[in-house]
């Protein structure tokens, strides 16, 4: 919190008015405010990075503090917080090569923790923020783009947290599962396999007539994504018709 704080007073007033312009319940506002920040944040991180200050420091002290606030943010009930934070750190992370899928994971781990003392209201919004954060970075389509060791590695841990955050709450456990099949489509099946399987697989026991709705609609996306005779092998009590489920 003083980290932020600290951050927050040397930053320019009008960079600072970007976040809360982000919240705005109209569209226009909020695009222009991502758009702006971005912009903001790209300029402070190539200027940081051509000076000594830098240290060895990967990132601006400026983009730091973005980075953690957006995250943050994504947990906030206010107005249209969820969708201007969630774009904006979609667009953070496609134009930023330096904000990493890794970054962005630690972020939601730290920034956005569920305790035992988080009740009601602070638990629905850490778990919606959670939800967001994770959408936001699917569709920053940095994942994808990894090499293959760190992808693997960053789409277990992505689908683990979604994973969690559906058996969190009932009613969170539609979108959970869209955004894993989400990732699902973006990823190389050798990687689906290997990370994401292990995390659905507890989802899908049984006879099919026993899956919930949200295990079918991630069982229609392996079978979309892995070659038959795969999918014949995890889901052995599925009957493939022409190569599908």
């Amino acid at each position: 919190q003083r980290g932020d704080l600290a951050t927050s007073r040397s930053m320019a007033a009008t960079v600072l008015s970007y976040f809360w312009e982000l919240a705005s319940l109209d569209v226009d506002r909020r695009v222009k405010a991502a758009s702006s920040l971005i912009a903001a944040l790209n300029t402070a991180q190539s200027e940081f990075a051509a000076t000594s200050a830098a240290g060895g420091q990967p990132l601006c002290p400026d983009l730091e503090y973005a980075v953690r606030r957006l995250v943050r943010g994504l947990a906030s009930p206010r107005d249209g917080a969820r969708q201007g934070f969630g774009a904006a750190l979609i667009e953070l992370c496609a134009a930023l090569e330096i904000v990493t899928p890794e970054l962005i994971l630690e972020q939601i781990e730290s920034t956005l923790q569920l305790t035992g003392a988080a009740k009601g209201s602070e638990e629905r919004d850490v778990l919606f923020g959670r939800l967001f954060a994770c959408s936001a970075l699917v569709r920053s389509h940095r994942v994808a783009a990894l090499p293959a060791e760190r992808q693997s590695a960053t789409a277990a841990r992505l689908s683990a947290l979604l994973i969690a955050v559906g058996g969190a709450k009932a009613f969170l456990q539609e979108p959970a599962a869209a955004v894993t099949c989400e990732l699902i489509r973006t990823l190389d099946p050798s990687v689906v396999e290997e990370s994401v399987w292990p995390t659905v697989a507890p989802l899908l026991p049984g006879p099919l007539a026993g899956w919930s709705p949200h295990g079918l609609m991630l069982a229609l996306a392996l079978a979309r994504k892995l070659p038959p005779a795969r999918l014949a092998t995890l889901l052995p009590q599925c009957e493939l018709r022409d190569g599908s489920l």
